[in-house]
């Protein structure tokens, strides 16, 4: 077996992955490893998918994603379901990581390496493979800012993430879509976000799909229709707890459903967000793969 440590040294504040590069050397032999050190958006991907083509035939391998969501997002397209992927979270959110369930520190390589592999959905969407969520309108335009407050002194990835929220919730709060979950009639009119998950949380602490499971086969689908800007304060909260859907008020222009596939019709160029990498479109397409790729995990652990 040889590991793969695919590091982006630009995610977080950086000390994750000075304190990864110290251990490996002690629990591996040099013949087992290597290191690549990402130098900007998609080499992750470039690098990952050489791997995967030049490892054929010779020798089984694992590839460790370092970073944050954003890198896992990179290494998984790159792999395309071909061999396992392991995660060290080093980034600012961390968002995907949640998702797994374990009394062991992910930071530390020895529970990987002694770990175990367990079939993980992932959702296709627009040609990309998602781990955790898809994101349209507000909430993707809160990823979008968030550069501007993320690398700030003392600002972790939950903090960039609320005051990427409050500097978006005095910009535009509407966007025209029409949805079409599964087989079913379209919805036409305007909303505040839509969010396609897999995993339940996003934005550093966000429940926004409280009922997704990253191995149950399907996606969860959440859509919120426009609200004034009081009613949006009054919902912050019980979506952070992942509450909403006991909430009676919420229930009125909240919108949560099961599926396995869903297209928005986007009446104009927008924001939109896959695991945090932010593009423009005027459609999404999703569906889910079950047990589309191979997680390296601790032995305690299991998935959300």
């Amino acid at each position: 077996m040889k590991y793969i440590f695919i590091i982006n040294p630009a995610a977080g504040k950086g000390t994750g992955q000075k304190t990864l590069i110290a251990q490996i050397p002690q629990l591996l032999p040099a013949e087992q490893y290597e290191i690549y050190y990402t130098t900007g958006p998609g080499d992750g991907q470039r690098f990952a998918a050489d791997c995967v083509k030049n490892s054929k035939g010779i020798t089984d391998i694992t590839l460790f994603a370092c970073g944050g969501d954003g890198t896992l997002f990179e290494v998984i397209n790159g792999v395309n379901g071909q061999v396992p992927v392991g995660v060290i979270p080093c980034g600012s959110g961390n968002d995907f990581v949640k998702n797994i369930i374990t009394q062991q520190n992910l930071s530390d390589l020895s529970v990987h390496l002694n770990g175990k592999t367990v079939p993980l959905d992932l959702i296709r969407c627009n040609g990309n493979l998602v781990s955790n969520v898809c994101n349209i309108g507000f909430d993707a335009n809160i990823a979008h800012n968030m550069n501007r407050f993320k690398h700030l002194p003392l600002v972790s990835g939950k903090a960039a993430y609320l005051l990427s929220a409050v500097y978006c919730f005095f910009h535009r709060l509407d966007y025209p879509m029409t949805i079409q979950v599964d087989d079913q009639p379209p919805i036409t009119g305007n909303f505040l976000f839509a969010l396609l998950a897999n995993g339940q949380i996003y934005g550093g602490s966000f429940r926004g799909a409280p009922l997704a499971s990253v191995c149950d086969g399907l996606l969860d689908v959440c859509f919120c229709q426009k609200v004034p800007r009081l009613t949006l304060l009054r919902f912050l909260r019980p979506f952070q707890s992942g509450t909403y859907l006991q909430n009676r008020t919420c229930q009125s222009f909240i919108q949560y459903r099961k599926c396995r596939k869903i297209r928005i019709n986007l009446h104009q160029p927008t924001i939109t967000g896959y695991d945090g990498n932010i593009t423009s479109t005027t459609i999404m397409e999703a569906e889910l793969l079950p047990a589309a790729m191979q997680l390296l995990i601790p032995l305690d652990a299991t998935l959300k």
